[in-house]
């Protein structure tokens, strides 16, 4: 069993030939989406080789594997789904809204300064390109021009590897209005701080920011990203825990 594109490379190759009976590639997204040139036509192969010595690619939704399928990195027959797909899956208990998280999630605000009257827009993950993070501040500056009491709590880091415009980097650190909280090992309590989550993002596989804000009762915007249309009911409303 491998997952990742390096790992899934090196160890199938090398089960492959020790000549493992039963080889599986976990398929949890696909870089390739978002490169061009050379780098896409290696990330593709990769994936390729990856796939082939595997005897089965489990893809984490749906949709990844249709993608997955279309682009020729793996046979259909080959692929497949568990379920209705997840990538870890996400315990719902941890998300239940006991008093004592009431009051821990108004600590928190408190701590991170946000006014009660505040309407919070929450994103949890990488804060790099390929997650839309530029195209989500351009738009928070958007809704200021309307609501003045509109706050962006970003839960999680900047990555050298995929940074953003120098712009919206600049914004992030310096708005007292966009929350940046750095990494943390545990978001649940931050889902409570948000009326809505948004991920802008440019692919996934099947995202655990999703399930985790539905798991909370939150509203969720996204874009038709790869493995997104798995997680988010188009035009449901707070109760599905999905937006358009």
């Amino acid at each position: 069993m491998s997952a990742t594109p390096k790992a899934g490379l090196l160890a199938g190759i090398a089960a492959w030939l020790a000549r493992v009976p039963c080889r599986f590639y976990t398929l949890r997204g696909l870089r390739c989406e978002t490169t061009r040139g050379l780098k896409r036509r290696i990330l593709l192969l990769s994936e390729r080789i990856a796939c082939l010595c595997a005897h089965r690619v489990i893809c984490v939704s749906e949709d990844l594997r249709r993608t997955a399928v279309a682009l020729g990195i793996v046979q259909p027959h080959r692929a497949l789904v568990l379920g209705s797909g997840s990538s870890n899956g996400v315990d719902i208990s941890r998300f239940l809204l006991t008093p004592l998280l009431v009051n821990r999630a108004a600590e928190l605000r408190q701590e991170l300064k946000i006014p009660l009257e505040a309407q919070v827009v929450g994103f949890v993950g990488r804060l790099t390109r390929d997650k839309g993070v530029a195209e989500l501040v351009r738009a928070f500056y958007r809704l200021c021009e309307t609501s003045a009491v509109v706050w962006l709590l970003l839960v999680g880091d900047f990555e050298d590897g995929d940074p953003l415009p120098p712009d919206i980097r600049r914004a992030i650190e310096t708005d007292s209005k966009i929350i940046r909280t750095g990494f943390v090992p545990e978001a649940t309590i931050y889902y409570h701080l948000m009326d809505v989550l948004a991920l802008p993002s440019y692919r996934e596989g099947f995202p655990n920011a999703i399930l985790e804000a539905h798991a909370a009762g939150k509203a969720v915007v996204a874009t038709r990203a790869t493995g997104i249309a798995d997680a988010i009911v188009d035009g449901g409303d707070r109760r599905s825990g999905s937006c358009r």
